[in-house]
């Protein structure tokens, strides 16, 4: 696909729109991972699954879905959009998913984020496939701000401690 730049590391805040079915599946992902073990909320559950699956994967579930869409006539919902869901995701995934809309559109398939997103959580594998990745996902995750939280207040210290003087 594409290849990165130092701008990929930098966190992009997005926007996906949910609809009642999505939001189900993400609160039944979510129960079901409790139930393993693993606790974490709906931004971080999002985050992680988009994490985890590849650009191909993300690209191959998009357009099964289109099809499904197509095939099915009529509108591709038959409600309105329940929730505007923002979150945070890291630079790279948010590569991945742009790269993502790029390739459909190059075979003339117009597709947003969320509609990858909604793809993505219409067809997820079982909990238990995806419970080592999260979970390492939540914890990487966990650590580098745990790190960077230790950073900033060394900084703070310092530059009270400078003042002081």
């Amino acid at each position: 696909m594409k290849t990165s730049s130092p701008m990929d590391t930098v966190p992009v805040r997005t926007t996906f729109s949910l609809y009642t079915e999505d939001l189900d599946a993400l609160r039944e992902l979510r129960r079901e991972l409790r139930g393993l073990g693993l606790r974490i909320d709906t931004a971080k559950t999002v985050r992680g699954i988009l994490h985890i699956t590849s650009e191909s994967e993300l690209l191959a579930r998009s357009i099964i879905q289109f099809k499904a869409d197509e095939a099915k006539g009529g509108p591709r919902e038959s409600e309105m959009v329940d929730a505007r869901f923002s979150v945070i995701i890291p630079g790279e995934d948010s590569r991945k998913l742009n790269n993502v809309v790029d390739e459909l559109d190059m075979k003339r398939i117009k597709m947003s984020r969320s509609y990858i997103l909604r793809a993505l959580i219409r067809s997820l594998p079982p909990v238990e496939t995806l419970f080592k990745p999260l979970a390492k996902f939540t914890k990487e995750k966990s650590d580098a701000v745990r790190e960077q939280s230790i950073k900033a207040r060394a900084t703070t210290r310092a530059a009270r401690a400078k003042k002081r003087r």
